[in-house]
C-alpha cells in the first residue's frame, strides 16, 4: 500500500480485515506499507493491536525514508533494518545490467558514473534518472545527462561562471549571467545548482574523491590542475550564501547581479 496516497483509517482497516484470513496457497501473507511515515494518526492507532499480536501467517513490512517521523508505538513493535547507501561502482554495475537487458548500448561509462553520483547511494534514484536521460536522448553521454538532469544548466556553464567570479571579472560575469537568463533558464534553479557546484568543488579539493560529489571527470581534471584554491572558493561560497531570501526568477537575477558587483569590484 502506498501510504502517501492511502493513509487513512479505512485503508488500514481493509488490510487488517484481510490479514485475518489464512492464505490458501502459500505460508504467509505479506503487507508492504510503503512511505509508512505518511500514515495518519488514526491509521497508526488502528494498526497497533495487530502489530502487537499479529496472526502467525502475517508479515508487515514498513518502508520509509524518514524513520524519525514514524510514531514511537510503531517503532517499539517492529524489527528495524537500516539499508546502507549503495556505492557508485555498484550503482553503475546495476545500470549496466538494466541497459544490457534492454539491449541498449548507446551509453558511456562517464555518463553512468555521473548518474550514480547524482543518486547519492539510492538505487531507485539512479534508475529513475537513467530512464529520464534515455527519454531525453537515447545517446546517454555526459553532455545529454547533464542537460536532462539540470534543466538546461550545464556543468560547463557553472564552471565558466565560477571561473569568472574567481578571477573577479565583473563585466564578463554579468554578461554570462545575462546570457544564462536570456536562454530561458530559471534563475532560482541556477542559484540552487551554482551553490551546490561550488560546494562540490570545495569538497573534492578537500577529500580528492569524486565519488562523493556530482562532478564529472572533466570538472575533476580542471580542479586537479590547481586552477582553484579551496580557501578562496570557500570565501566565495560563504559570500554567495549570505545573499538575501528566496526570490522569484527575475528577482533572483537582480540579486545575483548585485552579488557579482559586490565580490568582483
Amino acid at each position: 500500500m502506498d501510504c502517501a496516497s492511502k493513509n487513512g483509517v479505512e485503508d488500514v482497516r481493509d488490510i487488517i480485515e484481510e490479514s485475518k484470513h489464512k492464505p490458501f496457497d502459500c505460508k504467509y501473507k505479506i503487507f508492504i506499507m510503503d512511505e509508512c511515515h505518511m500514515l495518519s494518526t488514526g491509521a497508526n492507532n488502528a494498526l497497533l493491536k495487530i502489530l502487537e499480536e499479529p496472526p502467525e501467517w502475517v508479515i508487515f513490512i514498513f518502508c520509509t525514508t524518514d524513520p524519525q517521523k514514524v510514531i514511537g508505538t510503531i517503532h517499539s513493535r517492529v524489527q528495524k533494518l537500516a539499508f546502507k547507501k549503495v556505492s557508485v561502482p555498484d550503482l553503475v554495475s546495476n545500470m549496466k545490467r538494466i541497459l544490457s537487458n534492454e539491449g541498449i548500448t548507446t551509453y558511456t561509462e562517464e555518463a553512468l558514473t555521473y548518474i550514480a553520483r547524482l543518486a547519492k547511494g539510492g538505487v531507485r534514484d539512479s534508475v529513475t534518472t537513467l530512464e529520464k536521460c534515455y527519454d531525453y536522448d537515447t545517446n546517454i553521454n555526459i553532455e545529454n545527462v547533464i542537460t536532462a538532469t539540470a534543466g538546461g544548466v550545464t556543468e560547463d556553464m557553472l564552471m565558466n561562471f565560477m571561473s569568472l567570479i574567481y578571477d573577479k571579472k565583473a563585466k564578463e560575469s554579468i554578461l554570462a549571467l545575462n546570457d544564462i537568463y536570456m536562454s530561458g533558464i530559471d534563475m532560482a534553479l541556477f542559484n540552487k545548482l551554482f551553490k551546490e557546484f561550488i560546494q562540490d568543488c570545495i569538497i573534492y579539493l578537500i577529500v580528492l574523491n569524486g565519488n562523493i560529489t556530482t562532478l564529472s571527470e572533466n570538472a575533476i581534471q580542471i580542479l586537479n590542475s590547481g586552477r582553484f584554491d579551496r580557501v578562496i572558493l570557500g570565501d566565495i561560497l560563504q559570500s554567495y550564501n549570505n545573499k538575501n531570501g528566496n526570490l522569484f526568477s527575475d528577482e533572483m537575477k537582480v540579486m545575483i547581479e548585485g552579488w557579482i558587483i559586490k565580490v568582483c569590484t
